[in-house]
């Protein structure tokens, strides 16, 4: 009994998927067209044949060589009938009936009379992951080019807040004399803002003596609701000149020397000016 042609096609995928093992391609070699076509020589078919066997090939040497009779008409007779239908095995009379080309339909009359030989080339391994990984890269290079640069995320504006000086020390022996500040002397502000902030802000003090900044070390209290509460004490030497004490309120990495000025302050930070009346050290 004839190989059924359903066993033939598979076994030729089989072959097929084992010729684009990325072994060595004896098949590369363009006689093999001349093979398949039937033109070669047998003595190339035979050089060419044993270069196959030493790869260790030789059971693709079975796509090169021609079909048995009668196979095309098998298998087209097979594809026109139902898979469902088919049986496991192939009546022997039927494997040996030769339908002639006459009776075939007209469109498939040139695959049994005078079709040509389409040779059977040997691919190369398959380039599919690296294809999938390239087409990978070119997404993410688009979707990078397609985003707006957006730099860093803007900071929000922090509510107003309303500065109350306290501290310093007396000028005359009554509650009703305002403070004055000296050398050493205490100083507190209480802050506290128009609307809620949670979190409350960074705060950082420095103190403008004449036309010298000096950074004001404290104690900050935060409270629920973003009120602050900042103590620090005057430094115990001052040069001559109008004291004013700067806070400034934000983002940790804005409030520098820079942020104090008649410039406007950087995106985020409040700045608070308030003047130290300044006295005698006892």
């Amino acid at each position: 009994m004839s190989e059924d042609p359903r066993q033939t096609l598979e076994r030729l995928v089989e072959l097929a998927a084992k010729e684009d093992s990325p072994e060595e391609d004896v098949f590369a070699d363009p006689r093999w067209e001349d093979v398949a076509a039937g033109r070669a020589s047998a003595a190339t078919r035979a050089e060419l044949e044993a270069l196959a066997i030493e790869a260790g090939q030789a059971d693709l040497l079975e796509l090169f060589a021609p079909p048995a009779p009668g196979t095309a008409a098998r298998i087209l007779r097979r594809l026109e009938e139902a898979p469902e239908a088919e049986s496991d095995e192939v009546d022997e009379e039927q494997d040996e009936e030769e339908p002639s080309p006459e009776s075939q339909p007209e469109s498939r009359r040139g695959l049994l009379v005078g079709a040509p030989v389409v040779p059977l080339r040997a691919s190369p391994p398959s380039s599919w992951p690296l294809i999938a990984a390239v087409v990978v890269l070119a997404a993410v290079f688009v979707l990078f080019l397609g985003r707006t640069p957006s730099g860093p995320e803007p900071v929000a504006a922090l509510p107003r807040y309303e500065a109350t000086l306290a501290g310093g020390a007396k000028a005359m022996r009554d509650d009703e004399a305002p403070s004055v500040y000296h050398e050493g002397v205490g100083v507190e502000v209480t802050l506290r803002p128009s609307e809620r902030v949670d979190p409350p802000p960074a705060l950082r003090a420095f103190l403008q003596v004449g036309d010298q900044l000096l950074p004001l070390a404290g104690d900050l209290e935060a409270a629920a609701g973003g009120a602050l509460r900042f103590r620090g004490a005057l430094p115990d030497q001052l040069p001559a000149g109008a004291m004013t004490l700067w806070l400034l309120l934000g983002p940790p990495a804005s409030l520098t020397a820079e942020a104090v000025g008649p410039a406007a302050p950087p995106a985020g930070v409040q700045r608070l000016e308030l003047s130290l009346p300044r006295g005698e050290r006892p």
